[in-house]
């Protein structure tokens, strides 16, 4: 299926504005090109945004919270953005977050780690997971026993990395985990690196000069802190919601991600939206954006029952 005629408009325009990176484009430059497109201001509104730091692993580590009602404890949902490791921060993903809070009735955090190729991997996944410590002592209203990690694109990948790194280092529990279009695979392999190439947005050639960016020259990655698809055994994971776009270079690395939690046991709900692209849930006047919006929020409801 084609791309919706109103995501299609969207594909035009960002592609033009924003133009595939090359080999030897600069990553700095590339970031600060792409802050010149903005995204309308949310008009979600929510009962509490708070912008603060937490104490992280080479210094403090800002973060927004959204909180949409009352003093009461509730759950959280620590959010860690997209932009391919190299671009992205709290401000370019407020809207989505506001969305989720509201829908949810989640307190959510948004992470806004450090960036490649100024800080390499693992940097940003240990700014990550000292967000999740932090939140499972319990401030700020967060239920510290009941927290979800999500993210989209890049923050996909911190998403499961981190539920591994959780394991490996005995905690802090992990009730859900939101893999939104998700990069989990520095081969960049599969028949939709190959249907999808070129002509939606985030072309094949990008995801992999993403990588580039992400790894240290000569760096093993199939490292699964790195690529969570070459881990051995995901048995025992967080339950999963994993969402994708049909017209999406990393469409199969959620598939088949979502197929292993699924044969290993792990309760997981995927969804392909088809005639979407990467990024869609950016852009609330989309369909296909309000239904994953809705997907999220149920999933996050159900792990808190």
């Amino acid at each position: 299926m084609a791309l919706v005629a109103e995501e299609q408009a969207l594909v035009d325009m960002m592609s033009a504005a924003r133009p595939t990176p090359k080999k030897d484009t600069d990553a700095i430059a590339y970031r600060n090109a792409g802050l010149a497109f903005k995204l309308p201001p949310s008009n979600v509104e929510v009962a509490r945004v708070e912008d603060f730091a937490v104490p992280g692993p080479a210094g403090d580590v800002p973060v927004r919270l959204y909180s949409n009602g009352g003093e009461k404890t509730r759950p959280a949902l620590l959010y860690m953005h997209g932009g391919g490791f190299i671009g992205g921060n709290i401000g370019t993903h407020d809207d989505l977050c506001r969305r989720i809070a509201v829908e949810s009735d989640w307190i959510v955090v948004s992470i806004e780690y450090r960036l490649s190729p100024e800080v390499r991997f693992p940097g940003a996944l240990e700014d990550c997971y000292a967000v999740l410590k932090w939140a499972s002592e319990s401030p700020k209203g967060i239920d510290g026993s009941t927290l979800a990690v999500g993210g989209d694109s890049a923050g996909g990948n911190l998403t499961g990395a981190i539920t591994l790194l959780a394991r490996e280092r005995g905690g802090p529990k992990i009730a859900h985990q939101l893999l939104l279009y998700p990069m989990l695979d520095a081969a960049c392999v599969g028949s939709s690196y190959e249907e999808n190439a070129t002509g939606y947005f985030l072309t094949s050639e990008a995801c992999r000069w993403y990588w580039e960016q992400y790894a240290e020259p000569g760096f093993d990655r199939t490292a699964p802190l790195m690529s969570p698809l070459k881990v051995d055994d995901v048995a025992g994971l967080p339950p999963a919601t994993v969402i994708t776009a049909d017209h999406d270079p990393l469409r199969d690395d959620g598939i088949r991600y979502a197929e292993r939690l699924r044969q290993a046991g792990v309760p997981v709900e995927a969804t392909n939206m088809v005639g979407s692209f990467h990024g869609f849930l950016s852009f609330p006047q989309l369909a296909s954006a309000q239904r994953g919006v809705k997907l999220i929020a149920d999933a996050l409801k159900k792990a808190a029952a």
